[in-house]
């Protein structure tokens, strides 16, 4: 096969990662000392298709939790966007923020 190799886990051609692999990722985040917040920043970054420096300028004051939604500044002369947030990106924001209450 020209181009690529053929075989199902094939990352020659590949320039992200499949959703098995962020879980993977998510993981084994998840195993360290700060795992619940690394965790969490990969699933929000996977899910909203954030860049590294876009998840490292989001502050609490970005996210509204009662209308579940996050506010992100966009690298690279994007436009501010926001997002929903639902599910278990909302679940993993509501235990990681001490402030929080039930939504």
């Amino acid at each position: 096969m020209e181009g690529g190799c053929g075989a199902a886990n094939c990352t020659q051609d590949r320039e992200h990662l499949t959703e098995a692999e962020v879980e993977r990722l998510i993981k084994a985040a998840g195993e360290n000392r700060y795992g619940h917040r690394d965790a969490t920043m990969i699933l929000i970054a996977f899910r909203h298709g954030l860049r590294p420096v876009e998840v490292c300028n989001l502050k609490w004051d970005s996210i509204d939790l009662a209308k579940a939604r996050i506010h992100v500044n966009r690298a690279k002369n994007g436009e501010p966007s926001t997002h929903p947030l639902s599910g278990v990106k909302l679940r993993a924001l509501l235990n990681r923020n001490p402030a929080a209450t039930s939504v």
